[in-house]
């Protein structure tokens, strides 16, 4: 009998949320994942258009204004940012004062019926049918599925002769399609065999 193929390794705990986020954004909506700078573009556009009626029925800004006016704009978006940036780090200290541990060990199955992936919280299964492409992303190995992304990351793999046998045996239990749209996967694993 076969031993079923498996990897173990820690991560921090919200990992999964930040990277899968990140990974997912880059993979599935390239260069879309853009499209909020069109939206601040088009704020200060706005705003131009709007400092230049000001002027044009014969408000002046004098001395200081436009400095002001520029310090108005970009202060709120830098506090905004920061305070995103606290929110989330508050939230994070909130989980880990209740128990949460900063790290997590995560194991990963291959078994007949998908990945399977499990921890001392939780025991679940990725279908394969439900994967619908696998990506290389930075660091990790992305399995695109409906809607959502379920992250691998290189560093579970003790050499790339584990990373490429693991992933093979990922990429042959997909469908024909995912296979396909795995194109770059087949790419990265023809390079970890030449290295």
């Amino acid at each position: 009998m076969d031993a079923v193929p498996k990897v173990t390794g820690t991560f921090d705990a919200f990992d999964g949320r930040t990277l899968s986020h990140r990974a997912m954004r880059r993979s599935v909506y390239g260069m879309w994942r853009f499209a909020w700078f069109g939206l601040i573009a088009a704020y200060f556009v706005l705003l131009g258009l709007f400092i230049w009626v000001i002027e044009k029925i014969g408000l002046k800004f004098t001395g200081d204004g436009w400095m002001l006016s520029v310090t108005c704009i970009v202060v709120p978006a830098l506090c905004v940012d920061g305070l995103r940036r606290l929110i989330n780090r508050l939230a994070d200290n909130l989980w880990y004062s209740r128990g949460v541990p900063r790290q997590v060990e995560v194991t990963y199955a291959i078994e007949s019926e998908g990945l399977l992936v499990f921890s001392r919280a939780s025991r679940s299964i990725i279908f394969w049918t439900s994967i619908n492409e696998v990506v290389l992303d930075r660091n990790r190995w992305l399995l695109i599925g409906p809607g959502v992304g379920y992250f691998l990351a290189r560093h579970l793999f003790s050499d790339a002769s584990e990373e490429h046998a693991f992933i093979s045996r990922i990429l042959a239990q997909l469908r024909h399609a995912a296979q396909a749209r795995s194109s770059g996967a087949y790419k990265v694993l023809t390079s970890l065999t030449v290295s």
